[in-house]
């Protein structure tokens, strides 16, 4: 569904014009500003419910996962500063537009790198919350929120620098 929300079927020098087509749209007259998928959970929904945001156009931005479970938004997406980072990046790629396909196959492997890790992650918490600790599983859901937060933020900003300079993570 990522993958879905990212397309752009029409080449970005045409979709700057006519973007009717693409899912992901940014050009004359419209504009994506964020996308989010929402996906349940059998076992423990109140801590394993998943809001998968984009928190600006899903072509140039990470989904970053946010547990029903957390009991703390990361300080990095808790202000505009996530957002910003973000635009600055699709700023810098519109000075070196060749290098979209390159930040968005990066943010995928990101995407899967996190799901792998959501594995073992909600093994961890349902074995705590099976046993009445569901305090200790919602802090092991937010510690691994925060850390997908602030390493986005990270390469974001890398990204942004690189580009600048003709040039990817």
């Amino acid at each position: 569904m990522m993958m879905v929300c990212r397309d752009h079927e029409r080449p970005p020098d045409l979709s700057r014009f006519w973007d009717d087509y693409n899912v992901c749209t940014h050009g004359y007259g419209m504009d994506t500003r964020g996308s989010g998928i929402c996906v349940t959970a059998r076992r423990h929904p109140a801590l394993f419910g998943i809001l998968w945001a984009a928190l600006n156009l899903p072509c140039r931005t990470p989904y970053l996962p946010f547990y029903m479970g957390i009991t703390q938004v990361p300080e990095e997406v808790a202000t505009a500063r996530a957002y910003e980072a973000f635009e600055s990046l699709g700023m810098a790629l519109q000075k070196v537009p060749q290098l979209q396909p390159e930040v968005s196959r990066y943010w995928e492997a990101f995407e899967f790198q996190t799901l792998r890790e959501m594995v073992s992650l909600e093994e961890k918490a349902g074995k705590l919350a099976d046993n009445g600790q569901p305090e200790d599983a919602a802090a092991l859901l937010t510690q691994f929120v925060a850390a997908k937060a602030k390493k986005a933020l990270g390469d974001t900003e890398k990204m942004t620098r690189k580009i600048l300079r003709q040039s990817i993570i």
